[in-house]
């Protein structure tokens, strides 16, 4: 059986956690900063909204990542690609900015995110 990308990201998160990654947000580039397990390494994490053109829709989140994993691995072009990524998506939840809304658009911003997310949205059409 395959697994869906849903279950991927969960246990990438769970892989994560028992690896003992944290991620910390680096003010100066504006992303997450998490530490390789395998190395010296530091991957990069953005936090990209995706705001549909149906302004009924609540804008959801992705998430993109500079491991081997995040750039050309097989789940690279999902929106959670890697275990940084959803280690990233979880804190943003605990952080309350961030909600997990199930399979069709996993990850939604709250409060002060998603207010941003609308702005530039906005801003964006303008």
């Amino acid at each position: 059986m395959t697994a869906t990308w849903v279950e991927s990201a969960l246990a990438a998160e769970v892989r994560a956690v028992e690896e003992g990654h944290h991620a910390r947000w680096d003010d100066a580039r504006r992303r997450f900063l998490v530490k390789s397990d395998s190395g010296p390494r530091t991957y990069e994490v953005t936090v990209n909204a995706v705001v549909p053109a149906n302004r009924a829709c609540k804008p959801w989140l992705t998430f993109g990542c500079t491991c081997p994993a995040g750039v050309r691995g097989k789940h690279a072009s999902r929106p959670v690609p890697c275990k940084h990524a959803a280690l990233v998506a979880r804190r943003l939840e605990r952080m309350g900015v961030a909600s997990w809304d199930g399979e069709q658009a996993p990850w939604r911003p709250e409060g002060d995110l998603l207010v941003a997310c609308m702005r530039d949205a906005m801003e964006l059409v303008q």
